[in-house]
């Protein structure tokens, strides 16, 4: 697990590294129109965003009520066995 952690963690640097030289790159290439086209991207993506993450919590709240409400339930799948013979066993 802690090995699974430190590679995702890695991995999220490099994104990260690779975002800033990217942004710097745009940056340099654009010049002070660079500004606009981030905040455009900027508010294409939160919108998309936005949307996804109302959907995932109207899931998410559903899943929850939904298994609130069958906690008080144990389903038995199949009907208690009960020995009902009469033998014995000798010793010998």
């Amino acid at each position: 697990m802690k090995e699974e952690i430190k590679y995702l963690y890695k991995k999220k640097d490099f994104l990260n590294i690779s975002l800033y030289t990217a942004h710097l790159k745009a940056a340099s290439e654009w010049g002070n129109d660079w500004e606009l086209i981030r905040n455009s991207i900027h508010e294409t993506l939160n919108l998309q965003f936005e949307k996804k993450y109302k959907n995932l919590d109207k899931k998410l709240s559903h899943l929850a009520n939904t298994q609130i409400e069958t906690d008080g339930e144990n389903p038995t799948f199949f009907p208690r066995i009960v020995n009902k013979t009469d033998i014995s066993f000798s010793n010998y």
